[in-house]
């Protein structure tokens, strides 16, 4: 007869304790990890109310020197004459005051504007290099999709009144391609009148065409009815 086999011996209490009862190593209860945590969490939370008050101490300032600069602006802007032929004196006194202005306001919305006057400030005593200058930098800084086009067409106009059509074609073809809303009929005149003189006719009867299209009344149907007989007068026969 062979060896009886003997069934190795369990533990009595292991065996009667449900998983529940087993010892959970490693394991903590939420209050447990509270109190162990407790002095990390002190800070922690210390630290993100610093950060609040940070932001909203930021977000206050900005807000005051936003208030405190298109309040100073506004007292500028009433000394603008109400014509563009005034004394060359009243201009020189706006432009450093703007000029000044623009410097102390720096980023905020009421400088940016006061740059885009000092502009039209330049532009009337025909300084056509400063003005462009600044109307490239403006143009260049600008992250507002709406002010950078107004910044777009300040800078045709300078172009064009500062005698450089190449640079004023570009920049009206630019606002053609992202057009700033009110201004559409003029920029397609302006670009029919500069193909117009690179005699380019099918592309100015292009342009004015276009023009009519649009709602507006600059520049006036009349005009722009000209402007498209005179650019057709010109085109080769059979075009």
């Amino acid at each position: 007869m062979g060896a009886k086999r003997v069934k190795p011996e369990r533990n009595a209490a292991a065996a009667k304790a449900k998983p529940k009862d087993l010892p959970q190593e490693g394991l903590l209860g939420f209050k447990e990890w509270l109190e162990l945590h407790q002095q990390k969490l002190t800070v922690i939370v210390a630290s993100l109310f610093v950060v609040l008050l940070v932001v909203w101490g930021v977000n206050a300032f900005l807000d005051r020197k936003e208030r405190s600069a298109e309040s100073e602006y506004a007292a500028i802007l009433k000394e603008w004459p109400s014509g563009d032929a005034a004394d060359a004196a009243v201009w020189q006194g706006l432009q450093g005051k703007l000029e000044k202005f623009a410097a102390e306001a720096g980023t905020t919305r009421a400088g940016l504007y006061a740059r885009m006057d000092l502009m039209r400030v330049l532009l009337q005593e025909k300084r056509f290099d400063e003005a462009v200058r600044i109307a490239g930098e403006l143009v260049s800084r600008a992250s507002d999709k709406e002010v950078g086009a107004l910044l777009r067409y300040q800078l045709a106009l300078t172009y064009d009144r500062g005698g450089k059509p190449d640079e004023a074609l570009a920049q009206w073809s630019a606002l053609k391609a992202d057009p700033l809303p009110g201004v559409e009929r003029e920029v397609d005149w302006r670009l029919g009148r500069h193909y117009a003189a690179k005699q380019e006719f099918a592309k100015a009867v292009e342009h004015y065409e276009s023009a009519l299209k649009h709602p507006g009344d600059y520049p006036g149907a009349a005009l722009l009815q000209e402007d498209l007989a005179a650019a057709k007068s010109k085109m080769p026969k059979g075009s």
